[in-house]
């Protein structure tokens, strides 16, 4: 290959990460993503994570979590050893609630892999709707049948889960969070504990992924000079 065309291939071939970091560049705070009045704890037990925390406020019944789902996924397979994500599910009225409380059972049964995707599909693609727990106790049950995964098989698991005190707790604190958090509207991310940013201040839901980036890039660098202060 000759020096001019190697050139050409390497300058081209740059392009890309130019742009996706000039995109990262114009992402301002007050416009496309807002402080925390109260920073949140990005830390769970004695475990310090450094901050790199991602969270997705989001609800089964939001239609717009549906359509976020396949980018969110994505996103997170290529996020670094050193962020951590999860999802915290809005409680917006009762019916809200229920489904929060599913996203916990299926967490607390470890059986996530097989339900989380299923539930958008059922509410969303099938328009099945639940009404109380004993049917999405069934549904799961459904799920996980034959297959080799979590401590939950049959609807009484499933149903005993509801009940428990780790789904009730779970609940309360993200009840406690989106109300820290101010959210009024999902899918609605929150990074490192201080920082929002929605479908609205970012201008499209898949923007939302470019403003965690850049959120996750701002925490890096403040972890690094320590003055907690960078121009961004």
């Amino acid at each position: 290959m000759s020096r001019h065309v190697l050139t050409a291939v390497l300058f081209f071939g740059l392009l890309p990460v130019a742009a996706a970091q000039s995109r990262l560049d114009s992402i301002r705070q007050g416009e496309h993503y807002v402080v925390l009045p109260v920073p949140t704890a990005t830390g769970t037990g004695t475990q310090s994570h450094g901050g790199m925390l991602v969270q997705e406020l989001f609800s089964y019944a939001c239609i717009h979590c549906r359509g976020f789902e396949p980018a969110i996924a994505a996103w997170t397979q290529r996020l670094p050893d050193d962020v951590r994500f999860e999802r915290v599910p809005a409680v917006f009225d009762r019916s809200w609630q229920l489904l929060a409380e599913a996203y916990y059972v299926a967490d607390l049964c470890g059986v996530l892999d097989f339900t989380h995707e299923a539930m958008y599909r059922a509410l969303h693609d099938e328009g099945r709707q639940f009404q109380n727990a004993s049917e999405i106790s069934r549904f799961y049950a459904d799920r996980v049948r034959g297959r080799r995964a979590g401590r939950c098989r049959s609807p009484e698991d499933f149903l005993a889960a509801f009940q428990s005190l780790e789904v009730a707790q779970g609940v309360q604190q993200a009840l406690a969070l989106s109300r820290v958090w101010q959210v009024g509207s999902v899918p609605t991310l929150v990074v490192a504990g201080q920082w929002r940013t929605d479908g609205r201040l970012a201008g499209s839901t898949q923007a939302m992924l470019d403003v965690a980036d850049h959120l996750l890039q701002r925490t890096r660098a403040e972890a690094q000079t320590g003055d907690g202060a960078p121009d961004y």
